[in-house]
Parts: structure tokens; C-alpha cells; sequence
């Protein structure tokens, strides 16, 4: 299935905003129908945000994030299209006007290396 989000400048620097403040708590942000709901690194605390009014009913992954936010940066202050397929290898698209940012979240790395540890 796959799913387009128009944001203008000022959501997206919400969503920027968010995102930027779980970067030092979390390693990675699962958004689910809209809400983000996170345990820190540290397991102490559970982070819940709703983010219906921006990104209603969108379900994505985000891994790594401290690693990926500057290039998140990159798009603030513009009109931002999300395109989201989560059909088995989920991709993610963020652009503007000048250019374009695909994410990959690949789930059968994760299922192979889960594998790997059991083995050795």
C-alpha cells in the first residue's frame, strides 16, 4: 500500500521538531497510525506522540535517527511530499521542490541477523 503526504513548511518543521527532540533518547522512532510510541535506549521511560494532526494515520519506521537527522534537516522550511509503500520492503521518500530523500527499512536484515545470534 502506498501513501503520499503533502506537508507544508510549518508541519513539517513540527514533525522536524519532534523528531529532533527523541534523537538523544531513542535510537530509532516507530510511527504507528499517526502516534509515535517509543522506549528511551536506556528503557526508563515510554515516549507517546500524537502526530494525527500532521501525519494522520501514517505508519512508518525511522532507524538510526541520530544518524539521519541532518538529512531531515535539509528539508526545513520547505513543502515536503512523504511518500510512504509499506508492501514487504518498506521505502520512504521525502522531497521538495529541489530534491529527494529515500529511506529503505529493510525488515528481513533485522529477521537475518536475529538469526545469526541464535546460531553462534
Amino acid at each position: 500500500m502506498s501513501t503520499n503526504v503533502n506537508l507544508n513548511a510549518e508541519s513539517y518543521n513540527e514533525f522536524l521538531r519532534c523528531i529532533t527532540n527523541l534523537k538523544e533518547e531513542c535510537n530509532d522512532i516507530d510511527i504507528n497510525n499517526g502516534i509515535i510510541r517509543q522506549r528511551s535506549n536506556d528503557k526508563t521511560s515510554i515516549f507517546q506522540i500524537d502526530l494525527n494532526p500532521i501525519l494522520p494515520d501514517v505508519t512508518m519506521s525511522i532507524s538510526d535517527i541520530k544518524k539521519k537527522i541532518d538529512l531531515f534537516k535539509i528539508f526545513a522550511g520547505q513543502d515536503v511530499n512523504i511518500e510512504i509503500n509499506n508492501d514487504g520492503a518498506s521505502f520512504y521518500k521525502f522531497s521538495d521542490y529541489y530534491q529527494q530523500y529515500s529511506l529503505w527499512h529493510l525488515l528481513i536484515n533485522s529477521l537475518i541477523i536475529n538469526l545469526w545470534r541464535k546460531m553462534n
